[in-house]
């Protein structure tokens, strides 16, 4: 199993810098160019999510990502107060929701939220 971890703050183009990093961890790991991309546009979209706090800009997100051989897990923690697990936050993410296979969204009580997804490497 392969696993990293990138940061980025509030400021510059943090969505276009992770998006583009977890692309290549996945391209590395073999996943099919379709599919990188899906994965690519989830993501920004996710850090954006987790980066924006009812119009102020969180301080920051975290973003793991890990493969197994035969699935891209990603995980985009962020300090916006979005309650999460609502079907409001699932309407807010309309790729996340469309591009990936499985996805959770959680909320840690006004402290910050988490976006879960995963993506196979190849079409089923």
């Amino acid at each position: 199993m392969s696993a990293v971890r990138w940061t980025g703050d509030a400021f510059g183009d943090a969505p276009g810098e992770l998006e583009r990093a977890v692309a290549a961890f996945a391209r590395r790991e073999g996943m099919a160019e379709p599919l990188e991309r899906d994965l690519a546009a989830a993501v920004a979209e996710a850090v954006c999510y987790a980066l924006d706090d009812g119009g102020r800009q969180a301080d920051g997100v975290v973003v793991d990502a890990r493969a197994d051989g035969t699935r891209v897990s990603v995980r985009v923690e962020g300090g916006s107060c979005h309650c999460g697990a609502g079907a409001d936050a699932v309407l807010d993410l309309p790729l996340v929701m469309a591009l990936a296979d499985r996805f959770r969204i959680t909320s840690a009580d006004g402290t910050g939220m988490t976006v879960t997804m995963e993506f196979g490497l190849k079409r089923d």
